[in-house]
C-alpha cells in the first residue's frame, strides 16, 4: 500500500467544498488544518465504542478539543441523542465558528453531520471515519440522518463536511465483519459505473486492510461517488444510482434489528445488491450468470447473499419495503442493473415479480 496521502478538493454546485485526506498517517494532516479554528473551540463527537488508544491518536491531532462520546452504532441516530448531545455543545460553549470532529463509523457520522448542520443551524464539521463502510459512502455526499419509527434516516439534511480524513491504518484493529461490510459498497460501486473496478474486486479475494492496493481501491469509489455527486448533489436525478441495493437493503436490515441476529450495514447492501441483480434478471436486463457472479463476489469477501425471514413474517418485511423514503406516490422505485457497470433508476416493478425475488433471495 502507498505510503503517500492523498489530497484532494471536492468542490459542489451549492458553493460547499470538502478537503479530502486519504493514506496511512492521514490524521497527522489534521493538526495544521484544523488550527484556525482553535480559538473558537474544536469539539470531538467519538463513538463511546472505539478503542481508548484510537480516540487519543486522533485527540492528540488536534490542538485541545473539548469530548463527548456517543452511542455506538444505530443506537445513537435517535431524537434523544440529537437533544442531548446538542445540550453537551451548548454547555461546552460551542459557537457557530467552531468546529465538530466525529470520530467513528458510518452511524456516528450520519448523526454527527446532523448535529452539526442543525446546532446554531450550521457549524463546521470534520470526519473521521474508523471503518470502511464510512470512508467509501457515509462520509461522502454531504447526508445526515436519524432514524424515527424504524425507518432508517427518515430525518435528515444535506450537509457536506469541510474535510473528511481517512487514515487507512485506523482499518486494521477493525472485526473482520466490519471491514468487509464496507467491501460491500466497494462491490456496489462497481456494479453501478465500472465493470472493471468490479472484476477488480473479484481478484481480491479477500480484501483485507493491510492489502496493497486499498488505498487506490477506496480513491476508486470515492471517485465514482463523487462523479455522481457532484452531477446531482441532492438526489433528484442520477445520484439515485448510488442506492443500488439500498431499497432492500433497508429494510432487509431493520427487519433484522427485531430478531436475534442484527445485520451490519454493509451486509443488508449486499443482500439488496443480489435482490436488485436478481430483479434485474427478471426485468430482462442481467443475465443469470452475471447475478451468480454477483453472487459469487458477495460470498467471497465474507459477506451475506441471502436473507430468510420467518414465513409469518414475510408481510413486515414487505411492509418496511413500502417505508422506503425513496418511494413515490406510484409506489417503490427500483435501482436495477442494465449491465455490468452500467445502473438504471426509477424502475418500476410489479408484485408478481418482487414475489420471485423474494423466493429467490430467501
Amino acid at each position: 500500500m502507498s505510503d503517500a496521502v492523498f489530497h484532494q478538493v471536492l468542490s459542489f454546485e451549492s458553493g460547499n467544498s470538502t478537503d479530502l485526506f486519504v493514506g496511512q498517517g492521514a490524521c497527522a494532516k489534521l493538526r495544521s488544518y484544523v488550527e484556525p479554528y482553535s480559538k473558537a473551540g474544536i469539539f470531538l463527537l467519538f463513538d463511546e465504542s472505539l478503542p481508548e488508544l484510537l480516540v487519543r491518536h486522533v485527540s492528540q491531532a488536534l490542538p485541545s478539543c473539548s469530548q463527548i462520546s456517543i452511542s455506538s452504532g444505530e443506537e445513537v441516530k435517535t431524537l434523544e441523542s440529537l437533544k442531548e448531545v446538542s445540550l453537551k455543545l451548548l454547555e461546552f460553549g460551542c459557537k457557530r465558528s467552531s468546529l465538530i470532529v466525529v470520530l467513528g463509523g458510518g452511524a456516528a457520522t450520519d448523526f454527527g453531520g446532523l448535529v452539526a448542520s442543525l446546532f446554531m443551524r450550521g457549524v463546521d464539521c470534520l470526519y473521521v471515519p474508523t471503518t470502511l463502510l464510512a470512508a467509501v459512502d457515509a462520509s461522502l455526499g454531504g447526508k445526515t440522518g436519524v432514524n424515527l419509527g424504524g425507518v432508517k434516516n427518515i430525518l435528515g439534511t444535506f450537509s457536506h463536511p469541510r474535510c473528511v480524513c481517512i487514515d487507512t491504518t485506523l482499518f486494521e484493529s477493525l472485526p473482520s465483519r466490519v471491514f468487509h461490510a464496507g467491501v460491500a459498497e466497494i462491490i456496489k460501486h462497481g456494479l453501478l459505473a465500472d465493470s472493471s473496478y468490479f472484476e477488480q474486486i473479484e481478484k481480491e479475494v479477500p480484501l483485507s486492510p493491510t492489502s496493497e492496493s486499498l488505498r487506490d481501491v477506496i480513491l476508486r469509489s470515492i471517485e465514482i461517488k463523487s462523479e455522481i455527486v457532484l452531477e446531482d448533489e441532492r438526489e433528484s436525478g442520477k445520484r439515485k444510482l448510488l442506492n443500488l441495493g439500498h431499497t432492500f437493503g433497508h429494510a432487509v436490515e431493520a427487519y433484522s434489528h427485531t430478531t436475534d441476529n442484527p445485520l451490519l450495514h454493509g451486509e443488508a447492501v449486499a443482500i439488496g445488491c443480489v435482490f436488485a441483480a436478481y430483479l434485474s434478471h427478471l426485468e430482462g436486463y442481467l443475465a443469470k450468470e452475471d447475478v451468480n457472479r454477483i453472487e459469487t463476489c458477495f460470498s467471497e469477501q465474507n459477506l451475506p447473499s441471502r436473507f430468510s425471514p420467518a414465513k409469518h413474517r414475510k408481510d413486515e418485511l414487505l411492509a418496511l419495503l413500502r417505508q422506503d423514503k425513496k418511494s413515490t406516490a406510484d409506489g417503490v422505485r427500483w435501482v436495477l442493473l442494465a449491465q455490468l457497470g452500467e445502473a438504471v433508476f426509477d424502475r418500476e416493478v410489479s408484485q408478481e415479480v418482487l414475489a420471485k425475488a423474494l423466493q429467490y433471495i430467501s
